[in-house]
């Protein structure tokens, strides 16, 4: 927490901190504990939560990583689970709190520890939306259909509209109300999209949310034609030094382009912190790659779920039944397969292998310590080499044009990223000339005030 003090929410006028227990973190910031008035319904519905809340405040002086961050060390069950346990009953009572405290701001955003918010981009975007029409939210999606909801720790950005309605007046929904439910459910934002469909308001309905709140770091983060020229808002499940990294780029881009009003987009996350550091060969290291996966018993390539036919053909299916053998024959296939960009070769635990290929760019980690986040030291048996097609990158992604223009007719800087895209049949494309996808309507000058919870 300390670190987002000096960077997240360095510039922040208005901001509070809730926790499950109340401490001072600086001379003049003292976080608020939103389970002190709830403490009754964890007793009556939940014990374990009860049990893990009274323990905090007994041993509130105790250091304990609780956080299970990727690369974090081994933590054991009883390690991690009281964070998620008292999390889920977090989220109600700490809306109500912040609309009766701080009533009236235009934009409640809530974020998490882990979290970094590029405040530039976000900002010109509010600055393009009513706070004040029907009540409506922004996140990273998560869940499915009529269970949708904006994940926690990517951010999620309330309207005003959303605030008074919902959490004010005499029929505020309550952790009492949705006891049962919160006791059953796994976390805090799962059980927020429910009181909120609830009450017959929808994640995202608008440009930008899916996309531009990632619920994931950099390096974990899949790059494609799709989200290349989009503004990033948010990225998730960092540590300190990724939280300083990226203040000092964002820092860097805008102090670079002072006055063009220029967003920060995926391109930028992309040159910066992924494409210095891929190769066309890493071993022990993991980069993702999972959209066609190859064994000794799948040898066809067949589009996941989400994607609409038709299937990958290769013109040697030779290659596809060799390339779970060996890295070599899983870089074989990636080549055979038009569109691939990555390849990832892993020999499990059993000796079983497999191939993956995949058409996005995405770095990944080094593989040594996956298994301690896990908590299964006996995969450490395992081994995962993974590549990058660096011809198609350079070719595709790398081979664009980004450059300003002035939009003389609303007499503001806009933006426009163009590149030779490539034909991906279940992505919704770009065209250049809407490759922006209404950015445009960021360069506008506008006030915004956040209340950060």
């Amino acid at each position: 927490m300390p670190m987002q003090l000096i960077t997240t929410l360095s510039n922040l006028p208005n901001s509070v901190i809730y926790s499950d227990f109340q401490e001072n973190i600086s001379h003049r910031i003292q976080t608020v504990d939103v389970l002190s008035n709830v403490s009754d319904i964890l007793r009556i519905h939940d014990t374990t939560a009860y049990e893990i809340y009274q323990d905090v405040q007994t041993n509130k002086h105790a250091y304990r990583e609780q956080a299970q961050l990727p690369g974090d060390e081994l933590a054991t069950e009883a390690e991690i689970k009281p964070g998620w346990v008292l999390d889920r009953y977090k989220f109600l009572p700490m809306l109500e709190h912040a609309q009766k405290n701080y009533p009236g701001f235009k934009w409640t955003v809530y974020i998490e520890d882990d979290t970094f918010v590029f405040w530039s981009n976000l900002l010109r975007w509010l600055a393009t939306l009513s706070t004040d029409d029907k009540p409506f939210y922004y996140g990273a999606n998560s869940g499915e259909k009529n269970e949708a909801f904006a994940q926690g720790g990517s951010g999620i950005v309330f309207s005003r509209s959303l605030m008074k309605s919902v959490f004010s007046g005499p029929n505020i929904p309550t952790l009492k109300e949705y006891a049962n439910f919160t006791a059953d459910a796994c976390c805090g934002d799962m059980i927020l999209g429910k009181v909120l469909r609830d009450h017959n308001v929808l994640v995202n309905q608008g440009e930008f949310g899916p996309v531009s709140f990632r619920p994931e770091p950099p390096w974990k983060t899949a790059f494609e034609e799709f989200n290349w020229c989009k503004p990033i808002f948010t990225f998730h499940h960092l540590h300190q030094r990724d939280l300083v990294q990226l203040t000092m780029l964002e820092s860097k881009i805008n102090q670079d382009n002072v006055g063009s009003q220029r967003p920060i987009i995926f391109r930028d996350i992309f040159l910066k912190t992924i494409s210095p550091y891929i190769k066309e060969r890493l071993n022990n290291w993991d980069n993702f790659a999972s959209r066609h996966k190859l064994t000794e018993k799948v040898t066809k390539l067949t589009n996941p779920p989400w994607a609409p036919p038709p299937d990958p053909v290769v013109e040697n299916p030779v290659v596809l039944e060799q390339a779970y053998t060996s890295p070599d024959a899983c870089h074989a296939a990636c080549v055979a397969l038009s569109d691939c960009r990555i390849w990832r070769h892993e020999i499990d635990n059993q000796n079983q292998k497999s191939c993956s290929l995949d058409i996005v760019v995405i770095l990944g980690r080094e593989y040594l310590g996956r298994e301690y986040l896990l908590g299964e030291p006996s995969r450490k048996r395992k081994a995962v080499t993974s590549g990058w097609m660096m011809d198609r990158i350079n070719g595709s992604l790398m081979k664009d044009k980004f450059v300003f223009v002035r939009l003389l007719d609303k007499g503001v800087l806009g933006n426009t990223c163009t590149r030779t895209l490539r034909k991906l049949s279940d992505r919704v494309r770009l065209s250049e000339e809407g490759a922006m996808d209404g950015l445009d309507k960021m360069s506008g000058n506008g006030r915004t005030e956040i209340m950060i919870g």
